[in-house]
C-alpha cells in the first residue's frame, strides 16, 4: 500500500516546506494556505506562524476558501498534525 503524503498539511508548519511547495505544486500550496487562512487564529493560540503561508494571504486577500468537503475530509487530519507539532514535537524541542 502506498504512502499517502499531505504536503499541505506539512507546509502549514514548516515555512521551508511551503516555499518548496510554492516552487513545486500550486494546487497543495494553495490548499495549504487556505487551511492556515481558517485556522489561522486556533494555530496563534499555539505560537505557530508561518510568514510564507502570511505573505500570501496578505497579497490574495478574501479569495482563498477552504472547500467545504476537504474540511469535512481532512479536518480530524489537521487536528491530529497540530496536537503532534504543538505536544510531541514541542515537548521534544523542551527536553531534548
Amino acid at each position: 500500500m502506498p504512502v499517502v503524503e499531505h504536503r499541505w498539511l506539512e507546509a502549514l508548519f514548516s515555512p521551508e516546506k511551503a516555499k518548496e511547495l510554492k516552487r513545486s505544486d500550486k494546487n497543495e500550496f494553495l490548499r495549504a494556505v487556505a487551511w492556515y487562512k481558517t485556522f489561522k487564529n486556533e494555530l496563534s493560540i499555539y505560537g505557530i506562524k508561518n510568514d510564507v503561508l502570511e505573505e500570501f494571504i496578505r497579497s490574495q486577500g478574501d479569495k482563498i476558501k477552504v472547500d467545504k468537503n476537504d474540511l469535512k475530509k481532512n479536518l480530524r487530519r489537521f487536528r491530529e498534525a497540530l496536537y503532534y507539532e504543538t505536544h510531541i514535537r514541542g515537548a521534544c524541542k523542551e527536553s531534548c
